[in-house]
């Protein structure tokens, strides 16, 4: 039986599993983070059984997909640590920090927030967070997660030979497309928690200022509903459905609206592996960088959507359902002296004078 145990917020969790691969995965992810006592969160993940492989946590146990096990098991384990926070915010960015002061990088997977984090922590600045940040509601300040960077190879294609020669040689496992960089080995944070300085709301070529509505999705149908590919089809909004041929479980969904879609994952969570938001046009670091102004409500209310989107069936989820614009206004209460941008990242080097000047513009 491979275990492994991580600090959490408040507490510790603690994973057991007989698969290796699983435990690999949590292990080349969570093991920088301490465990610093306190509650303790138990799971158990069985996937060499004769039976049902089952994920078991604190919430009961749930039988995994057959096809997809790890990612299935890896995915419900994630829903269950987000589900948990009650006093704190856990928003979909990377962070960075230096004097005292953080730099929120938001922006949908696979979009570039890894990318600029990694230039900023090259430049000597402290990754606080890579795609998971924490931030207390009660004083705003930012709670560093030593988790370690998920580098995947779209991540390394901007950096120099000597960049990619320092990853390299401070990566936990550099071997696979993967990569596990933990941020200590960059700059190790100071000790104090940091104020939130500045939020970078990312954007692709072609996208406005306004709110981003994604139009597309990759759906993964738990083994035993692919049926419900009717039922997607047939939802207000959906345009088009395509289904993967060799597995029939892997749906592309793009819609015209996307908000009939989204009540339908919230509602059918159990009968879904994953679903992931696919934005129109991936980042281009070979442009030019653009950086709009934008105010502390936009920012909050991009940050509570997203946050919602992942924390589904939560504590924070079911405090604020149905009054989700109190949320929102929560979290423009600690931004108020934030400096929000709008970023159409381009050249690192253009776009890491705007994120620059933010960490250390007035107030560093």
């Amino acid at each position: 039986m491979h275990e492994v145990e991580f600090g959490w917020l408040e507490g510790n969790a603690r994973v057991r599993s007989d698969d290796a691969a699983f435990a690999t995965l949590v292990r080349r992810l969570w093991d920088a983070v301490p465990a610093p006592g306190g509650p303790l969160r138990e799971y158990e993940v069985a996937l060499d059984s004769p039976h049902a492989a089952t994920f078991r946590g604190p919430g009961g146990s749930r039988p995994l997909d057959r096809r997809h096990p790890v990612f299935h098991a890896y995915n419900l384990l994630m829903r269950d640590l987000l589900g948990s926070v009650g006093g704190h915010f856990v928003f979909h960015a990377s962070a960075l920090g230096s004097g005292g002061r953080a730099l929120l990088i938001a922006g949908p997977s696979n979009f570039g927030k890894t990318t600029l984090a990694v230039h900023l922590a090259l430049k000597g600045y402290s990754l606080l967070a890579d795609d998971l940040t924490v931030v207390e509601r009660e004083t705003g300040r930012l709670i560093p997660l030593p988790r370690s960077m998920n580098l995947r190879p779209g991540s390394r294609t901007p950096l120099n030979p000597a960049q990619l020669e320092t990853v390299t040689r401070t990566a936990r496992a550099a071997d696979g497309d993967r990569w596990a960089v933990a941020p200590g080995t960059l700059r190790p944070p100071g000790g104090a928690p940091a104020r939130v300085a500045g939020v970078i709301l990312l954007r692709s070529e072609g996208e406005g200022i306004s709110i981003r509505r994604f139009r597309s999705h990759e759906i993964w149908l738990l083994e035993g509903h692919e049926h419900a590919v009717d039922e997607i089809r047939g939802l207000p909004g959906v345009r088009r459905v395509l289904v993967e041929t060799s597995s029939p479980e892997v749906l592309r969904v793009d819609t015209e609206d996307s908000a009939h879609l989204a009540l339908w994952l919230r509602e059918r969570r159990d009968d879904v592996v994953a679903a992931i938001k696919l934005p129109e046009r991936p980042p281009d670091f070979s442009g030019r960088s653009k950086v709009v102004p934008v105010g502390p409500f936009q920012a909050a209310l991009e940050l509570a959507q997203e946050m919602l989107n992942r924390q589904d069936g939560s504590a924070l989820e079911r405090e604020f359902r149905g009054r989700e614009t109190h949320l929102v206004a929560e979290i423009a209460g600690l931004l108020e002296e934030a400096r929000c941008l709008a970023l159409w990242p381009g050249r690192p080097e253009e776009a890491l004078e705007f994120l620059c000047g933010v960490l250390d513009g007035p107030g560093a």
